[in-house]
């Protein structure tokens, strides 16, 4: 983060506390609530919960949320409010510690956002539950308020966190919203809607009723907890691969990792979904693993190959699909590497595919390959200049690679300096 940046996002922090400090006062005065003993469960709840945070691709995922909803809905705005800033202490206490502003602008944008769910539910036509459970008679007319309760949170945080990343790091709100927030949203409303029916059952049987729910949603962690596992035991088997490669071909170390960076990249400017954005990333670190079943003296010859030596080279894709269609969970990702050799115009190698016959993802590999291979030192020849590798990507759209996906890459390739590259799993270069 840059010095102007880090002044940016200092500004912008401290007027997020400021507004929430005066607004959650304000919203104390409007209520006249005190604390109860249900807040207090509640707050330990909370800090459980946000002790058992579970890191995932998408993000790190607790059962806050729910529990914020249902305190909006049971208790008031003004208690969703401390609620949703007291979950922030575990932060203080972690392996990364953050900054005391970070602190205080996370616990203030979370405070908004548990006014907004409160009072938006309220000025929807909610009621609430402290005052007695609904009756059959009244979901009709609280349709909308559990609607609005179960988003408005969600979508206030978002927009307060992501205009803080874009500040600090330049990305563009859109690439936020793909990269960081639309994977969750489906998952967030559900859990908005548990929230709801959470502060029903304690409105009816007592604050007790809310230890129904700690097993219940004690298995989401696990289920969460056990993806995310999972997940890793992926991504290790893919960096196995990917170092089984370079072990082949070691002129091209790092070779894979840059290229994923560059795919990974491009895609978010395109816009495309995180799922999406994750399984070419997969594509990207293992497009050159038929290489393994090319001969070393071939990959590593210091001159050019003879049209029998080209031929066995462009086999490589071919072998790499071979070798992952029996592979269940990279199953899906053996097109692309399949036809990240293919062009535009018809005239590159695998199948003789051409346009739109080309997955997507595989054009969007092409570019990111191409850039790379280019500015790489190969046996047989120097690296390209950047700049000069950046004309001849332009240059070959619409005829060799996909305009869209160079017009993608030259956007984040800006002047300004790689503003949006990165990948998304840690994988290091040669590992």
């Amino acid at each position: 983060m840059t010095g102007d940046a880090n002044r940016r996002f200092l500004a912008y922090a401290c007027t997020v506390i400021a507004a929430a400090c005066l607004c959650v006062a304000a919203s104390w005065r409007a209520t006249g609530v005190g604390l109860s003993t249900s807040f207090a469960l509640f707050a330990a709840l909370m800090l459980m919960s946000e002790s058992l945070v579970v890191a995932l691709p998408m993000g790190n995922m607790s059962l806050t949320h729910p529990l914020s909803v249902a305190a909006a809905v049971l208790l008031g705005p003004t208690h969703a409010a401390l609620l949703m800033s007291l979950s922030q202490v575990p932060s203080l206490f972690g392996e990364r510690r953050i900054s005391a502003v970070k602190f205080l602008f996370n616990a203030s944008q979370l405070a908004l956002a548990g006014l907004a769910a409160g009072w938006l539910y309220l000025a929807a036509g909610g009621q609430l539950l402290s005052q007695g459970a609904l009756d059959a008679q009244d979901f009709p007319r609280m349709i909308l308020p559990v609607a609005v309760v179960a988003v408005a949170g969600m979508v206030c945080n978002f927009a307060l966190a992501g205009m803080a990343v874009h500040l600090m790091y330049g990305v563009s709100l859109r690439r936020i919203w793909s990269s960081e927030f639309a994977a969750v949203v489906p998952t967030e409303i559900a859990l908005g809607l548990v929230g709801v029916t959470m502060a029903q059952v304690i409105a009816a049987v007592g604050v007790l009723g809310l230890l129904l729910f700690v097993v219940p949603l004690g298995v989401v962690r696990s289920t969460y907890h056990r993806y995310a596992e999972l997940t890793r035991t992926y991504a290790d088997t893919v960096r196995s691969l990917v170092a089984a490669i370079e072990a082949k071909d070691t002129y091209t170390k790092g070779h894979s990792v840059r290229v994923a960076e560059y795919a990974v990249a491009i895609a978010h400017e395109m816009g495309e979904s995180e799922h999406a954005i994750e399984r070419l990333e997969y594509a990207a670190l293992l497009h050159d693993l038929g290489k393994v079943g090319i001969k070393r003296s071939l990959l590593s010859k210091p001159w050019s190959l003879s049209q029998e030596e080209s031929d066995e080279v462009r086999r490589h894709p071919e072998i790499g699909a071979h070798i992952l269609e029996s592979v269940h969970y990279l199953e899906d990702i053996v097109p692309v590497i399949q036809s990240h050799h293919e062009r535009v115009d018809g005239t590159g190698y695998g199948e003789g595919l051409r346009g739109d016959a080309i997955p997507l993802q595989a054009r969007i590999l092409a570019v990111a390959d191409a850039f790379d291979a280019m500015t790489s030192q190969r046996p047989y020849r120097s690296a390209m200049p950047r700049s000069e590798a950046l004309r001849e990507i332009a240059a070959g759209a619409g005829s060799q690679i996909d305009p869209k996906a160079v017009d993608a890459f030259l956007a984040v390739m800006e002047p300004a300096g790689d503003r949006a590259i990165g990948s998304s799993m840690v994988v290091e270069p040669g590992a």
